[in-house]
């Protein structure tokens, strides 16, 4: 999204892949250079989503302009994180296999 790459990831529960249960984290990435964002406090990528599964994500823009991505836990849970805008990306026209 203008500039970046927004990734969820899992990590399962210390019982292995047959437990359930676990930890999510969520990455804002530049996309040019797969590293921290220009405007990333003290260069942080990812923060953490407690402890469920992330089991999708939808990224929406308020109708202030502002970006959003609400992430959608295995219990349910919606957690709602902004999206760190990349300045470097401004020059950057959005597309999908679809357009072209």
């Amino acid at each position: 999204m203008l500039g970046t790459v927004k990734v969820i990831t899992n990590i399962p529960s210390a019982g292995g892949a047959c437990a359930v249960g676990g930890t999510s984290k969520a990455y804002d990435f530049d996309f040019r250079t797969g590293g921290p964002i220009a405007t990333s406090i003290g260069g942080v990528v990812g923060r953490s989503l407690g402890s469920t599964i992330a089991v999708g994500m939808a990224i929406v823009q308020l109708p202030s302009g502002a970006i959003k991505a609400i992430i959608t836990g295995a219990d349910t849970s919606k957690t709602t994180v902004d999206v760190q805008i990349n300045t470097a990306g401004a020059g950057v026209k959005r597309f999908s296999y679809r357009e072209r």
